[in-house]
């Protein structure tokens, strides 16, 4: 239970699969004592996995179908410098697989699960790594491609190698590299947060800004567009009214003048 949280937060930072690949070269950590953990792990070893004939090798050893004596040799790398090796070990391995069929399917390959742990020749677990292979099988019954992934070992007890409890080693191992990683994200991550809420507020503070320019521009505008049409409606108005003749004068003079009209009778005058 311990390596529970190791696994599932490493799962995603330290496992890895490349699917349908013909050929993978792997450096897994090596960790020949116990003792090795009180100081970092700086040895490894790389096994190159490729397919000849139908049949998966590595190192150009037969690794699976498994040989009647599963060892093979691998170069060992220790030290700061990993381009040169520094020795040649020979190693034994188990092997744990299971064929799935896929007849539902009669065009999906069937695939043979395999799980491979590493030893050294007194059967005492030599990597807290595991290596899960996925064998992708073609009409011809041989392998083609797979695919490789990187797991927590548990098997190979120093006191009983076909134990299956997980040493206290590899717990300790995986634990250290939780720490490590614990020791390192949380700090990553609040660099983000800090920079996304950086982030944030400057847009923020890019909107607000945009949003008051944008109004006052629209104020001014409009503002604007109303002194035009006053001025113009105004030039208007005053146009129709000097187009009015108006008279000068008083009220009294603009009396008009009526014309006195006298009346005879004739039947006076004929009297």
């Amino acid at each position: 239970m311990k390596l529970l949280w190791p696994i599932l937060y490493l799962g995603s930072a330290l496992a890895f699969t490349i699917d349908h690949s013909h050929s993978k070269i792997l450096e897994l950590p090596f960790v020949p004592s116990p003792n090795d953990l009180i100081y970092e792990v700086t040895s490894s070893f790389s096994i190159k996995f490729s397919f000849q004939n139908g049949d998966l090798y590595a190192n150009d050893h037969q690794f699976y179908p498994p040989p009647m004596t599963p060892t093979l040799q691998v170069p060992l790398y220790e030290g700061e410098n990993q381009e040169k090796p520094h020795k040649t070990v020979e190693l034994a391995y188990t092997l744990k697989s299971q064929t799935t069929h896929t007849n539902k399917m009669p065009t999906a390959p069937d695939t043979t699960h395999v799980r491979v742990e590493f030893l050294d020749l007194q059967g005492n677990l030599v990597s807290p790594h595991a290596v899960a292979i996925n064998l992708y099988v073609d009409q011809d019954g041989k392998y083609k491609s797979a695919s490789f992934r990187v797991e927590p070992a548990h098997t190979g007890h120093r006191d009983n190698h076909l134990s299956q409890e997980t040493q206290p080693w590899v717990i300790k191992y995986w634990d250290g590299r939780l720490d490590a990683i614990k020791t390192t994200v949380p700090s990553s991550d609040n660099e983000n947060s800090m920079d996304m809420n950086r982030d944030i507020v400057i847009h923020t503070l890019l909107g607000i800004a945009t949003g008051l320019v944008g109004c006052s521009a629209v104020f001014l505008i409009g503002y604007l567009g109303r002194c035009l049409w006053a001025r113009v409606q105004g030039q208007k108005e005053l146009g129709r009214r000097s187009q009015i003749i108006s008279e000068k004068g008083t009220v009294y003079e603009k009396i008009p003048i009526i014309s006195e009209v006298y009346a005879t009778d004739d039947s006076e005058l004929d009297v």
